[in-house]
């Protein structure tokens, strides 16, 4: 089995449930607030043990305020040898959930923008041909740290998310995969994002050498290697929390394919997990075990 770390945020979810979106100018009373341990790091760290890898490893930086979040992972089984402890806040997200489940997030990186440069040097060292990393794009140093370990071979996945500007300066080239949701597609691709089968294409000609996994929410999600296309309905639920639902998503595809699963098969299950979590409020508790996946009936 190849070593795998994933490299991301660890964030402070202060999730609100309000009516509806907050308007410029207005002041919206939230009817209940949730605080729970978040980032997609974090999160995509969780779904990947949880959906069985014996060994996972979370790479970043925890910030002064950010202990528990080491605790919580240690507790999980991730493997922390690679995460900083920094005096700096922890990051964070302020986040509204509406009645039908859908969220609006204001993101704070703190911490995960801080990331010493120590990390590049130690993962190189760690790290073989065959291996796994796999990052977003909520912490720094991604540039230096995914073009040493393409040198090495290593498997790079990675979700640009947020996928701002900054994502001009990374080498998406060098990556083996890319998962993107229909508004990441659309800003790497160039194509609206109503037309998903034009933006794997114009995916594949812009990086030829990588496999593009294309999430659409409840529309399901596309796998693309250049060879086949896999198309993935969406499973049914009641939503009553969206958030975290593609980190989940992402864990579990992964965690499949390093376990010798076929696209199709390792879509399906990452699909019914994404389900589950949407169920469930919170990100990182909302995600099932490979157990609950396994036996869930729709």
């Amino acid at each position: 089995m190849p070593k795998v770390v994933c490299y991301g945020s660890l964030v402070r979810d202060m999730i609100y449930r309000v009516p509806h979106f907050v308007n410029p100018g207005e002041t919206l009373p939230a009817k209940e607030l949730g605080v729970f341990h978040g980032g997609k790091g974090f999160n995509q760290a969780i779904a990947l043990k949880r959906a069985g890898l014996p060994e996972v490893y979370l790479s970043g930086a925890r910030g002064s305020d950010g202990l528990d979040f080491k605790d919580y992972l240690e507790t999980e089984g991730v493997k922390c040898d690679f995460l900083y402890p920094l005096d700096v806040p922890q990051g964070h997200a302020v986040i509204q959930v509406t009645p039908s489940g859908q969220n609006a997030i204001v993101h704070f990186g703190g911490s995960n923008r801080c990331v010493p440069k120590k990390l590049v040097e130690n993962l190189d060292a760690f790290l073989s041909a065959g291996d796994w990393f796999i990052a977003q794009n909520e912490v720094n140093l991604l540039p230096e740290i995914m073009n040493e370990l393409a040198e090495k071979g290593v498997v790079i996945a990675f979700n640009p998310s947020p996928c701002d500007d900054s994502i001009k300066a990374l080498p998406l080239e060098k990556t083996s995969y890319l998962i993107v949701n229909e508004v990441e597609g659309a800003t790497i691709s160039g194509v609206p994002s109503d037309r998903p089968v034009d933006i794997l294409k114009s995916m594949r000609e812009k990086f030829p050498n990588t496999k593009t996994i294309l999430t659409l929410g409840e529309n399901g999600a596309y796998y693309d290697d250049g060879k086949e296309v896999v198309r993935q309905e969406a499973y049914p639920v009641k939503a009553v929390d969206s958030v975290g639902a593609g980190d989940t998503f992402a864990g579990y595809f992964f965690a499949s394919v390093i376990s010798g699963l076929a696209p199709k098969d390792a879509l399906n299950l990452a699909s019914i997990a994404a389900a589950i979590s949407v169920t469930r409020s919170g990100a990182a508790p909302s995600i099932p075990t490979l157990k609950e996946v396994l036996a869930y009936k729709f």
